[in-house]
């Protein structure tokens, strides 16, 4: 993955060399966008925030709004990231404005999880179940394994946390028949280390 982000940031530099047009910003920003894995499972958090960061005017002046929701979902995950749940949870919830105001059902999901797993960890359950089947309704058009598996699994933290043990193991068991009908083991594993939690 390190080698992934090293081509990343070449590339990055060859955009910002390029004539500047409205369809060059909108491929510097997609390119930032697309980079979230990467970073996060390298724990490059603070880094990724800052080129988030610096790429905030860019977002603001796209005319696609889903593209908009899409920055602020990933600014929100930061947030979330770093602790700061109820900043994560108003930045999430402005990315699934603009996301759901322009039929941009993946991120809205994405979003979705966001505000979910922010109201589960300050103990808002009702309304992390809310955004659980949410996100589920905006799945059940526009697919997204990992999105998938983080609305399942954060629905079943959340029946954990309340104490809900059958209900809980009932969202890791529809994570599971998911991800195996869709080949996935990652969600499969996954989902199943939530469950023997």
């Amino acid at each position: 993955m390190e080698e992934a982000l090293g081509y990343f940031y070449e590339a990055l530099a060859i955009l910002e060399d390029l004539p500047d047009s409205e369809d060059n910003r909108r491929r510097r920003l997609t390119l930032v966008l697309d980079q979230t894995v990467g970073f996060h499972y390298l724990h490059r958090h603070v880094e990724y925030h800052e080129l988030l960061l610096r790429h905030e005017a860019l977002a603001l002046e796209q005319s696609d709004s889903g593209l908009l929701g899409a920055f602020y979902d990933r600014l929100a995950h930061r947030q979330m990231v770093f602790g700061e749940y109820e900043q994560g949870k108003q930045t999430a919830s402005q990315a699934l404005e603009l996301c759901e105001r322009s039929g941009n059902h993946e991120e809205a999901a994405f979003a979705c999880n966001h505000v979910q797993w922010a109201h589960m960890l300050l103990g808002e359950y009702g309304r992390a179940h809310r955004y659980a089947e949410r996100a589920l309704e905006h799945l059940a058009v526009s697919f997204d394994p990992m999105a998938y598996m983080y609305a399942r699994a954060g629905a079943a933290l959340t029946h954990m946390m309340a104490g809900r043990w059958e209900a809980a193991l009932h969202e890791v068991d529809e994570a599971v028949v998911t991800g195996t009908e869709r080949s996935d083991a990652g969600m499969v594993s996954f989902c199943n280390a939530i469950g023997a939690l």
